[in-house]
Order: structure tokens, then C-alpha cells, then sequence
């Protein structure tokens, strides 16, 4: 088993725990499908972050061809979905950072649905090809 990160000890033994409570109460076969969408979820994610701290960087680059000099600009070309695009990077809609707002929640879950729905219909498009 993989050694936790010394950053939060408990943190691994929690999500552990958690895991094993969800085992538990799902079965086998249903129990896949929540583990790879997690994985899915998590790689999208991950892909994402690691664009915009990219884009974050080539704006703040006076050599870039990116480059933005007002640094509230810059936010647009962090937001430009085609940035993220261009890359194949799936594109995460806006999303605060440290709130819980309910409100904030609903508009990040249409989002996120309405951008689901869309690449739905751009797969059967393709696949009439």
C-alpha cells in the first residue's frame, strides 16, 4: 500500500475509512462505477489545474505571446475556454475558491451538466460520421 504524504497523516487513514464504508454498502458491480468516475473526475481535474497554472504563467510572461499586462486582465485569458481546448484539456466551468455557497454550487452543477450534455451531442455527431 502506498505510504500517505506527510502533509496530513490522518487525512489517508480518513479517506481510507471512507472508502471501505462505501464498499460496504455498494455492490461489486455498482461500486466500479463510482470508482472510475471519481477517476475521471479526478484526472479532468488534475489536467485542468495543470493548464491554468500554465496559461497563469504564459500571461504573466512579457515574452509570451499570451501576455496580458494588467493582471485583472489576465483572469479572461484564465476563463478562455479554448485555451483549455486547444490542448484537449476538458474545460472546468468557473468555480469559487473557498466558498460553499449553495447558490454558487447549483451554478457550477447546470454548468458542468450543460457541458456534459454538449460534448453528448458532439460524440453522437461524430459517431453518424
Amino acid at each position: 500500500m502506498p505510504k500517505a504524504s506527510g502533509a496530513n497523516p490522518g487525512f489517508a487513514a480518513t479517506l481510507r475509512a471512507a472508502a471501505d464504508k462505501l464498499r460496504n454498502n455498494t455492490d461489486a458491480a455498482e461500486y466500479k462505477h463510482v470508482v472510475l468516475g471519481l477517476i475521471f473526475l479526478k484526472h479532468i481535474s488534475d489536467t485542468f489545474e495543470e493548464q491554468r497554472a500554465g496559461l497563469e504563467g504564459q500571461a504573466a510572461d512579457p515574452a509570451s505571446d499570451l501576455y496580458v499586462r494588467d493582471p485583472r486582465a489576465r483572469y479572461a485569458v484564465l476563463e478562455d475556454r479554448d485555451e483549455y481546448l486547444a490542448d484537449n484539456v476538458f474545460w472546468v466551468p468557473w468555480r469559487p475558491v473557498g466558498r460553499t455557497c449553495r447558490a454558487t454550487h447549483a451554478r457550477r452543477t447546470s454548468a458542468l451538466a450543460a457541458e456534459q450534455s454538449r460534448l453528448r451531442g458532439l460524440a453522437k455527431f461524430r459517431s453518424q460520421k
